[in-house]
């Protein structure tokens, strides 16, 4: 697979600290955002500057701020061919019961393991349009 750039926003320091490793083994580049609004500025900067990220992963529910749910669609507002990826450790949640309604292509269930990402990345990444 090649390589790809990937944004992820989880409120959790550990939790990012985590996906970031996961994705420099699978042999990715990642960045990561505590916030919802610090995901769409990070986004859009990249857009500005003629780089686009392949994918995103964001988690649904972010303490006290803008979640994964609000976030993907200011995204599409960004970039419409956006690949965002939900995280969520609620599997019972209704935006995981149909996420493609509401504009994710894949969901991850936490605690997820480096194959449960690699599996995902391997079915996300080759939709991206060249």
């Amino acid at each position: 697979m090649t390589p790809a750039s990937i944004l992820l926003m989880d409120d959790d320091e550990m939790m990012r600290i985590i996906l970031l490793q996961y994705l420099q083994r699978l042999g990715h580049t990642g960045e990561a955002a505590a916030s919802g609004s610090e995901a769409i500025g990070m986004y859009r900067r990249a857009m500005a500057a003629g780089r686009r990220y392949d994918a995103v992963i964001l988690d649904l529910d972010i303490r006290g701020g803008m979640g994964g749910l609000e976030t993907v669609g200011k995204l599409h507002a960004v970039d419409p061919d956006v690949k965002a990826i939900v995280a969520s450790g609620h599997a019972n949640h209704p935006v995981m019961s149909n996420i493609w309604d509401h504009g994710f292509v894949a969901m991850l269930i936490k605690p997820f393991r480096l194959q449960d990402l690699e599996r995902i990345l391997d079915k996300v990444l080759p939709t991206i349009a060249s």
